[in-house]
């Protein structure tokens, strides 16, 4: 959806239109700013208007365009992101944990192609969530949402969300109830609503439906023995898009608290991606190293969510300041 803000230049106000693909245009003035926090604009001059659209300094325009053409989907989509894993490409995301906009701006800025913000372990609110939605949408990322209880599934959707992932899901019935939460009928129940998925009611609602099937993708999160032992029959629910494997939670759960490595639990992670290899699921992984990620890329995996930006942060800013009292010390 694209979002419309006056930018002004000597004394006149154009509007620009930020969204996916085209950002804005103008048929006389050319926009120098946008009125988005941290999102920079990327201007080509046609014949009669000038286009832009939101650009870091670490990606390509001009590859994100094409890549995003030959897909046939937007960059910062969960049909985007659907499309690449079906190429056999490898994408990459985080946790966001910090209760901020700017987070997400950063983590796009990174270069990541999806965010997780996460509602379980912290105490993100529904009104910071809305602006870290909107945040995802202006810098091209795809937004994903761990949700800590089912309530908070449709309101997340419903504010922007193109993905929920479920925590501790054990059980089929579970799986089945996520699936009614997140997608319509059929398969689902979900609520329907003049919200931003319909433009606010401005597309037609019943093409709005139909196309927030594919647009929305819903996330199995197996950690604990229950759900192991049913991971199966949870990959074969009907809506189900993708199982996440939970090591650390399922260490604790087979008697091997933050041992993810150990023989044991490396193996009831595997069960968790062969049960969605055998009901053709996606699957996503968390490695907690780099030669964790070797090994799943082997395996054929090519989704990845590679830590949550509260630990980065802190490592980041521990090496920063070592570098220095180094440095010090050794004068």
């Amino acid at each position: 959806m694209a979002v419309s803000v006056p930018l002004r230049r000597r004394g006149k106000t154009v509007l620009a239109d930020h969204g996916r693909g085209v950002a804005c245009t103008s048929r006389t003035q050319s926009p120098k700013r946008s009125a988005l926090p941290a999102v920079r604009l990327l201007c080509q001059r046609g014949r009669d208007r000038v286009t832009c659209q939101p650009a870091f300094p670490d990606r390509n325009p001009a590859a994100d365009a094409a890549c995003a053409q030959s897909i046939g989907a937007d960059r910062g989509t969960i049909v985007y992101l659907k499309r690449r894993l079906e190429n056999n490409d490898t994408v990459y995301g985080l946790f966001c944990s910090t209760p901020a906009a700017l987070s997400v701006e950063l983590i796009a800025a990174a270069g990541y192609d999806f965010v997780v913000i996460d509602l379980e372990h912290t105490l993100i609110n529904a009104g910071q969530l809305a602006a870290m939605l909107l945040a995802a949408r202006a810098s091209g990322i795809a937004p994903l949402v761990r949700v800590a209880a089912d309530y908070q599934a449709l309101q997340a959707l419903d504010a922007g969300a193109e993905g929920i992932v479920f925590p501790r899901i054990r059980s089929v019935q579970a799986a089945r109830d996520a699936v009614r939460l997140c997608h319509f009928a059929p398969p689902g129940g979900r609520g329907l609503n003049a919200t931003w998925h319909s433009r606010y009611g401005f597309n037609d609602l019943v093409a709005s439906m139909n196309a927030a099937r594919e647009q929305t993708l819903v996330v199995m999160m197996i950690e604990d023995l229950e759900g192991l032992e049913c991971a199966d029959e949870i990959a074969a629910v009907e809506g189900v898009d993708m199982l996440l494997e939970g090591a650390a939670d399922l260490s604790q759960s087979l008697g091997l608290p933050w041992q993810t490595r150990h023989p044991d639990v490396r193996a009831a992670v595997s069960r968790i991606r062969e049960a969605a290899r055998r009901h053709d699921k996606m699957f996503c992984a968390l490695p907690r190293a780099p030669g964790d990620l070797a090994c799943w890329y082997q395996d054929e995996v090519r989704m990845f969510i590679l830590g949550d930006d509260r630990g980065i942060v802190c490592r980041a800013m521990a090496a920063h300041l070592g570098e220095y009292r180094t440095r010090v010390d050794g004068q």
